[in-house]
């Protein structure tokens, strides 16, 4: 019998019995809410037991108010900072509701109308705005080139999609897609050294924004026609946002390139007799495996259940003929090997076999099964199979990693082996939470973490800059240095305070390296770096708001009502108690003459607190609280 069943429509609901505060807390615990307040900060001891974070507005100078927006997010456990899986746990009557685990989250927003979508960003004049940009929209066709040659060699072996020769064409004849070429600019941006474009006061990973911030302008009305462009456009946008430390972005771009691509059936091989052309289901499959990797990457980083339904895919992985010969980049010719294949299709076919092992790994403790231990060996014993038959040419060495950095295929090559080692290294970490022993593991977690550190010397050796393109790998590194941790805690001192273990200290220092050197590129990176440090002080809990406030992280948003709306309490006659127990704001709503919200509906094979949807009637319970229901802000549409 599982812990609790939805009951069917048209039965009693059970939420009738619920006390109003747990009703309250449930409602609002997945949304971020917003509160008046001063620049100092609640303590959580501080804050109401139970009842969702805050947004605050601080003075952080400059131009524009600072609002800091709190807010909890679910974090499973393949998660660098997992959530506590009982925080999200009630006990209504018969009923339990698990949850996979909310983690607090603090992210702080500078409001300045004066910064709207595709303007200048911060630090970059208009005059240089103006050199980068033409009047319509799309990048200057020198410095697009010179773009497009960074994007193919840092970046065209995981976005196969992206032919240069078609590419270039649409820049000289000026008929390419804005919204693309701008998203591809931005993304290649933080690898140039143009003058005009890494400027002094930037850093790297801020190089592109302006050309984001054009993309973003279209970002509305590119939703209503969909098209492969608009699909590739939101990867890149996710990885730029990714560069600007923006989680909540990476997650909501990867998300719409995954629904775009399901709505246009790129997940899907064609049927006999199909009237579309071979040509464009070669251009699906190979954009369609792009959208995959990076879509089941981000979830094993968040640990959630991945956005594209696993077991509806039917698109064939791509083939060897399926990838046309790019002429040479003209910056780095020398680099040339058009004999060499590309990892491309492998480590397609590596992350929809991590697709069903992420997702139970990540799945709600109530929807366990009596066969979840064996559906788990059973997953990754496929996944390690796949890994020790890959040919010849894409095992890892030193001599096939030199192949395919010539070949311009070392991201995506490092991709492959970095993430079957991540899983296996990761074992410890995540499975041990579940109380399972999975044998069909036989490497233990100590060599996958040595296989990644490895991999880390040997590519600096080789070609410096091929992880530094694949930003998602960050969590190779955060759960190979944690494994150095744990080996050390126990062994490496004596009793005189002596280290025992100079081999794993020196190991240790690799993966810190790696991230540190990621970061120049990808502020997100900076995250993984500090859980790490908490991991090494002992920290095993992450704390997301420590991180957040040694990082300081302002990101724009160029709508100054979003803190009017909140500095009045959220318009209502009644101010919730801040400072409270839950029995005070129990008797508060038994006081308030406002209604509860009874009209919510259960999400019938879901997860269980997520398939209860807050209404705007939660205003009515806590006066001062709203729902962000208008992305418009977060999106930057005009």
């Amino acid at each position: 019998m599982p812990d609790h069943v939805w009951p069917l429509p048209g039965f009693a609901s059970p939420f009738n019995a619920i006390p109003a505060a747990d009703f309250a807390w449930l409602l609002s615990s997945r949304l971020p809410t917003a509160q008046a307040g001063g620049s100092s900060d609640t303590s959580p001891n501080e804050a109401v037991s139970g009842i969702s974070p805050t947004v605050r507005l601080e003075d952080k100078g400059g131009t524009g108010r600072v609002v800091k927006v709190t807010w909890w997010r679910p974090h499973g456990r393949t998660a660098i900072a997992p959530g506590k899986s009982a925080s999200a746990t009630i006990v209504l009557g018969s009923w339990v509701l698990t949850g996979i685990g909310l983690k607090r989250t603090t992210l702080r927003v500078r409001l300045d109308d004066s910064q709207i979508p595709g303007s200048a960003q911060p630090g970059v004049t208009f005059g240089v705005t103006a050199e980068l940009i033409g009047a319509d929209g799309v990048p200057d066709q020198t410095i697009m080139r010179h773009l497009l040659d960074l994007f193919m060699v840092h970046f065209g072996c995981q976005f196969p999609f992206v032919e240069r020769a078609k590419v270039e064409r649409d820049i000289e004849r000026q008929t390419g897609s804005v919204f693309l070429h701008n998203s591809i600019a931005a993304v290649a941006a933080r690898f140039s050294t143009h003058p005009s474009i890494a400027l002094p006061n930037l850093r790297p990973h801020e190089y592109g924004n302006v050309f984001a911030g054009r993309a973003k302008a279209l970002l509305g009305s590119m939703l209503a026609v969909p098209s492969r462009e608009s699909v590739l456009a939101f990867l890149l946008l996710a990885l730029t946002a990714a560069g600007n430390d923006s989680e909540f972005e990476v997650w909501m771009m990867t998300g719409l390139a995954v629904r775009m691509g399901l709505d246009l059936g790129l997940h899907l091989s064609p049927q006999p007799n199909s009237p579309i052309s071979m040509e464009d289901h070669r251009l699906n499959r190979l954009l369609w495996w792009s959208v995959l990797i990076l879509d089941l990457a981000l979830s094993f980083g968040e640990g959630r259940q991945t956005t594209t339904p696993i077991d509806e895919i039917t698109q064939l992985i791509p083939t060897e003929q399926d990838f046309r010969l790019q002429p040479s980049v003209s910056i780095l010719p020398e680099m040339e090997s058009p004999s060499i294949r590309s990892p491309f299709p492998y480590a397609a076919k590596q992350m929809l076999l991590f697709g069903p092992l992420i997702n139970m790994l990540n799945v709600d403790s109530h929807r366990f099964t009596s066969d979840f231990d064996h559906r788990l060996q059973v997953a990754l014993a496929e996944a390690i199979r796949h890994y020790s038959e890959l040919p010849p040419d894409m095992r890892w060495n030193v001599r096939n990693l030199q192949d395919q950095c010539r070949a311009h295929h070392g991201p995506i090559y490092l991709f492959l082996h970095l993430w079957m080692h991540t899983i296996l290294a990761s074992e410890d970490r995540i499975l041990s939470k579940l109380g399972n022993a999975v044998s069909a593991v036989q490497t233990s977690v100590l060599d996958s973490a040595r296989t990644i550190g490895d991999i880390l010397v040997l590519s600096d050796i080789i070609h410096p800059n091929a992880y530094l393109a694949i930003p998602f790998v960050n969590q190779s590194f955060y759960v190979a240095g944690c494994a150095y941790i744990n080996e050390l805690e126990p062994h490496c001192f004596t009793a005189d305070g002596v280290g025992t273990a100079p081999g794993l200290v020196k190991a240790k220092l690799q993966p810190q390296q790696g991230l540190s050197k990621q970061t120049r590129y990808w502020s997100c990176v900076a995250r993984t770096t500090q859980s790490l440090e908490q991991h090494q002080h002992g920290i095993h809990d992450i704390d997301l708001e420590d991180i957040t406030e040694k990082l300081e992280t302002v990101l724009s948003l160029p709508d100054s009502g979003y803190a009017a709306r909140h500095e009045d309490g959220g318009g209502g006659s009644h101010q919730a108690p801040h400072n409270s127990s839950l029995l005070e704001l129990e008797r508060y709503l038994a006081s308030s003459s406002a209604d509860l919200p009874l009209a919510t509906q259960p999400c019938l094979g879901g997860d269980a607190m997520g398939g209860l949807l807050a209404t705007s009637a939660t205003q009515d319970v806590v006066e001062d609280s709203v729902q962000f229901s208008d992305l418009d802000w977060l999106l930057g549409e005009t």
